[in-house]
């Protein structure tokens, strides 16, 4: 028996698992697939600052706890320093730009303005930009290794791992989690975290537990520009998102109302970072997981099209991969971090585009929450908010005790549809 089985080996799950195994508890991850199998492993690995929103304060203690990932592991991750450069298309898009400067300077984050001769001093193949707002000392990772830096942190720490098994369901007694369920075996748990993203949309359905988990469809491209064309350490952005074929930028992330017309196709914002190895990493798009993924032709075009406003000789550099993640996220853009339903249930899922950022952060935040006494978690994280009248808890017993399971998906009031309007799951 363990202390904590936690489900799901993404980023989350396994900063969790290396926070609770390194404060003494016997910990085990259990995963269908392998680390970093979902969105995980498919991001562009930046650690930003955010000027505005509960993140904000949570940001310094992240690039904290990498450093001392750094220390703890005996693997390069990519852990280096960067200057976010946020340009502007133009007068409208500046003063976005701006609001950003704002935000990021009441947070107490070091950021400046920079007009369009100052851009082009430090990127020469950039413009016409009306401006930008360049943010140094942001902090990037690895994205395809960061996930193996944090196994092997938890596997260092104590804990064990149970790849290749799909957890089916919950088992409840006395109304507190006592195990997970997979094709072969029940496992014993003092608490259980559902920590698996995307992946877990059918494991909830199935549980009876009201939280309305999205997946997000993002797609990035490996590009390989000409040997001097992206700046090492410079990471490019925009401030908020465009929907093809409309000039109105959004200053937020797309909403579920977005989603909803899903005929508007993915919201793009440009970002792109040099990786270690001379290539480029270009993305970045948000859009309802629809039926079929299909292919990323309309994604991709929307991307390419968006980084040639920037950089014009873009259209030239050659693709060498295109990588599809699926993120989770709720309807108000927030993370569900803390109890879900019965004692003992425990949730971290909903991070969307910040799981990279946030993993260690609400690591420490659950392994507080699950000492005795408990620290305190978030209120705006609280996974309880989406519970209404309808959602009440019901116990279906069988000869081991309470199996969270039912035939039909749960209503709940966030309108959701049926798991099957998804394409595949990820983390």
């Amino acid at each position: 028996m363990s202390d904590v089985i936690i489900v799901g080996a993404g980023v989350i799950g396994l900063a969790t698992a290396v926070e609770l195994a390194r404060r003494g508890a016997s910990v085990t991850v259990v995963d269908a697939a392998h680390p970093g199998a979902g969105a995980s492993g498919r991001s562009q690995g930046m650690l930003l600052p955010h000027g505005s929103g509960p993140y904000t304060e949570l940001v310094r203690p992240a690039w904290q706890a990498y450093h001392e990932l750094a220390d703890a592991v005996d693997l390069d991750f990519g852990l280096r320093p960067g200057t976010q450069l946020m340009l502007a298309a133009d007068e409208e898009h500046l003063t976005r730009a701006r609001a950003e400067l704002a935000g990021l300077r009441a947070a107490g984050f070091y950021a400046e303005e920079l007009d369009e001769s100052a851009v082009k001093d430090l990127c020469p193949g950039v413009g016409p930009v009306a401006g930008a707002v360049a943010v140094p000392d942001v902090w990037t990772v690895d994205p395809g290794l960061v996930t193996y830096a944090w196994q092997r942190a938890a596997r260092i720490a104590g804990a064990r791992f149970h790849f290749g098994a799909e957890a089916l369901r919950v088992n409840v007694t006395a109304n507190r989690a006592r195990e997970v369920q997979t094709p072969d075996e029940r496992l014993s748990a003092g608490s259980v975290l559902l920590a698996g993203g995307t992946a877990q949309r059918s494991l909830l359905t199935r549980s009876r537990l009201p939280l309305p988990v999205l997946g997000v469809q993002g797609w990035l491209l490996s590009v390989a520009p000409p040997p001097g064309a992206l700046r090492d350490g410079v990471l490019l952005t925009e401030p908020g998102w465009v929907a093809p074929g409309q000039t109105r930028r959004s200053a937020v992330p797309p909403t579920v109302g977005d989603f909803a017309g899903g005929a508007q196709g993915a919201r793009v914002s440009f970002a792109l970072r040099a990786l270690s190895d001379g290539s480029g990493l270009l993305g970045s798009s948000r859009e309802a997981l629809p039926r079929d993924p299909g292919t990323p032709d309309r994604a991709a075009a929307a991307i390419a099209a968006r980084a040639a406003r920037f950089i014009s000789a873009v259209r030239d550099w050659p693709v060498t991969a295109v990588r599809r993640g699926v993120r989770p996220a709720l309807p108000d853009g927030l993370p569900a971090v803390g109890r879900l339903g019965p004692d003992r249930l425990w949730v971290s899922t909903g991070h969307a585009g910040d799981g990279v950022l946030l993993a260690p952060v609400c690591a420490r935040l659950l392994a507080d929450a699950l000492l005795d006494p408990p620290g305190a978690l978030p209120p705006a994280f609280d996974p309880g908010r989406f519970a209404g009248p309808s959602q009440l808890i019901q116990e279906r017993p069988d000869e081991k005790g309470t199996a969270w399971s039912h035939s039909s998906r749960p209503r709940n009031n966030s309108g959701c549809g049926r798991d099957s309007a998804y394409g595949e799951s990820n983390e």
